[in-house]
């Protein structure tokens, strides 16, 4: 008998150990609150040089919040149903030609990157510009709608050869010491306040030397004169157009002088 009793005290312990195990193993875990709505990235290039031709450029936005459900659902546009827009913010022409989205996701979930397509032209004016671009949250058992919106600035930068290509040069005048060329350069209305300088060179001489020199007008064109009889003989000419804000200087080609 007292055999036996040990058995069920030792019995009855090894039970109270093992629940006691079980309840501290196994306590409920607690939770976990859904993640708040919220932009969590942007990947886009913030500096881009204006194309030779019409070009997209990706731009993805990633953000967190609850799952979407039957009744939680996001959109890539405002609760207003304003979509991604792009906002000029600095430059040197005051209606610009901007940079176009040219892809939005017709759906967008939370933590998958959602791709947009921003578009330059050769057209594009150089700038910076404020890139806007808004996803919204809508809860249809409360009726409450979240708005987000990811925002970055992009910088543009002329292309020189664009530039180059969109620019008209001219002069004329006498073979005389006496005369004063007249010179005229028109280039992109954003090219306005460069400095241009004209260089020629004599037929049959090997240095080009400054002839004349003026600044643009705030359209980006310039007429102006050059010194007196520095241009007695046939020749070449260049222009140099010097840089000015968001777009570099560049040289024209060699162009042979002709007298009207």
């Amino acid at each position: 008998m007292h055999f036996s009793s040990l058995i069920r005290k030792s019995a009855i312990v090894a039970a109270a150990l093992a629940v006691g195990g079980t309840t501290f193993l196994g306590a409920p875990a607690t939770a976990q609150a859904a993640p708040a709505f919220e932009i969590t990235a942007i990947n886009a290039a913030t500096t881009l040089t204006v194309p030779t031709t019409r070009t997209d450029f990706p731009v993805t936005v990633t953000f967190d919040g609850p799952d979407a459900t039957a009744d939680l659902v996001y959109r890539s546009y405002s609760s207003t149903y304003d979509g991604p827009s792009v906002t000029h913010i600095d430059g040197l022409v005051s209606s610009p030609s901007k940079p176009s989205f040219s892809v939005t996701p017709g759906s967008v979930a939370p933590r998958t990157p959602a791709q947009y397509a921003i578009s330059l032209s050769p057209y594009t004016d150089p700038g910076k510009y404020r890139i806007t671009i808004p996803i919204s949250q809508k809860n249809y058992d409360t009726s409450a709608v979240v708005d987000k919106v990811a925002t970055y600035e992009l910088t543009v930068i002329a292309n020189p050869a664009v530039t180059a290509s969109e620019s008209r040069y001219d002069g004329y005048g006498k073979y005389s010491k006496k005369s004063k060329w007249t010179w005229s350069y028109s280039g992109p209305s954003y090219m306005s306040a460069a400095p241009v300088k004209v260089y020629y060179k004599a037929k049959g001489k090997k240095k080009y030397v400054k002839v004349a020199s003026g600044w643009t007008s705030a359209s980006g064109s310039v007429t102006f004169k050059g010194k007196k009889g520095a241009i007695r003989k046939k020749g070449t000419v260049y222009f140099v157009i010097g840089g000015v804000a968001y777009a570099p200087g560049f040289q024209s080609a060699v162009m042979k002088l002709v007298t009207r």
